[in-house]
């Protein structure tokens, strides 16, 4: 497999393996990234979020490989947007903002909210969500 050039345009950099060695995320471009999926055994790329600013390169699989995790939005403090995106398609869906650090763990996606636009306001914390 070779991959030169992607929807988005330019070539891929940052990229992850599925668990199951089946599917391939990267990330193309800098400033206004984007985030693309391919099929390890062929096909064209699809991208799976696009124009959402910078990333901060943290994406992940889930253990199953049936979702990835990204931020998006991501901001010199350090946090995102959470979303969460099945490999067979749709749109991604967003799980909470202010996130800077996430995790799956068996069926659940774990993240860390904190630096909320009012900090100590009972909002920061650890969240914690079932995968669809």
């Amino acid at each position: 497999m070779r991959i030169e050039r992607t929807p988005t345009g330019p070539a891929p950099y940052w990229f992850q393996f599925s668990p199951d060695s089946n599917y391939l995320a990267f990330v193309t471009s800098f400033g206004t990234a984007a985030l693309d999926l391919a099929v390890v055994s062929g096909g064209a790329p699809v991208q799976v979020a696009t124009g959402v600013g910078s990333f901060s390169w943290q994406f992940q699989f889930s253990p199953d490989s049936s979702h990835l995790a990204f931020l998006t939005n991501y901001n010199s403090a350090g946090v995102g947007t959470l979303e969460l995106a099945a490999v067979s398609g749709g749109t991604p869906v967003t799980l909470n903002d202010w996130i800077g650090q996430f995790a799956f763990v068996g069926g659940v996606i774990a993240a860390v909210r904190q630096g909320t636009p009012t900090p100590f306001s009972g909002q920061d914390g650890v969240y914690v969500t079932a995968l669809p």
